[in-house]
């Protein structure tokens, strides 16, 4: 079993010119996508300082920033750690401190709580993906660096990803995973969903669950498929993008599908490219099922 970075690089070399991350109007195909996480690599070790077992973490919404991240520690045998955006101040500190995480990239609209974050844990260092004016390290300062030659020590059983779960009985616990995981997790998805480098799979749903991530997502990266990023759902959007980009599969949860059928544009909306929606989290109502 390869590790994600070795992955990565073998489809980069199979289809470098094939779309990867569709974004907010922008490609990105996978020579792109291999090199920029290369240079993102660079830059967490020669500006960061990030090293093999540190814990990075993302609080934002999903963008390519947040896949560049995770293969970069993959390149490093750093731990990637996303965040829930939804979460309170004072929930987002806790996640911090008890992973140990020294490093917090975020988005714009999570500025005020990376401030939060700084200012209760001493040695925190913050980036904004979105390029705030007169700060340092800048995202992009940090991609601006040359690509990181591979950790060689780094074995497919090594940890990379690290996802708090819900604390509804307690404190939230984080679980650990290792790139042998999301590998085979990848292959067991792609036999599942039957997916393929033609497949364009739509993700709006958050990449800080699981399902987000793993489900399709990564999936799809690993085979060469495009994956179509939205920031966050929206139906409107989403049977607009269904339509327009020819979208082959995604995830949705019950309540989004729900919002899907009975928003205005549900009768006139063509999803004839679909051809599977995952869905879990929670029943499937019947008449759902049944639509």
């Amino acid at each position: 079993m390869k590790t994600l970075s070795s992955w990565l690089r073998k489809r980069a070399a199979l289809s470098p010119r094939k779309t990867a991350i569709v974004y907010d109007g922008r490609d990105m195909d996978y020579a792109a996508f291999t090199n920029l996480s290369a240079r993102l690599a660079g830059g967490l070790t020669d500006t960061l300082k990030v090293k093999n077992g540190d814990r990075v973490a993302f609080l934002g919404e999903n963008c390519p920033e947040m896949l560049l991240l995770l293969f970069a520690c993959a390149r490093l045998g750093a731990i990637f750690l996303p965040i829930n955006w939804r979460l309170a101040n004072p929930e987002i500190i806790y996640i911090l401190r008890n992973s140990g995480a020294n490093h917090l990239v975020h988005d714009l609209k999570r500025n005020n709580a990376a401030a939060s974050a700084s200012s209760s844990i001493s040695g925190l260092c913050c980036v904004c993906v979105d390029g705030l004016k007169n700060t340092f390290p800048s995202f992009s300062d940090i991609t601006n660096q040359q690509p990181s030659p591979e950790n060689s020590s780094i074995v497919p059983e090594d940890p990379v990803l690290l996802i708090y779960t819900s604390g509804t009985t307690g404190k939230p616990k984080g679980a650990l995973l290792t790139q042998s995981a999301l590998s085979w997790n990848a292959i067991n998805s792609a036999n599942m969903h039957d997916l393929n480098q033609h497949d364009r799979v739509l993700t709006a749903i958050p990449m800080f669950h699981v399902g987000g991530l793993n489900v399709l997502t990564l999936p799809a990266l690993r085979v060469g498929a495009t994956v179509i990023l939205h920031r966050g759902f929206d139906p409107a959007s989403v049977l607009h993008t269904i339509k327009r980009k020819k979208v082959t599969l995604t995830v949705l949860v019950p309540s989004q599908m729900q919002s899907l059928v009975t928003h205005t544009s549900w009768a006139k909306s063509d999803l004839k490219s679909l051809r599977m929606v995952t869905t879990g989290s929670t029943m499937v109502p019947p008449p759902l099922i049944k639509i």
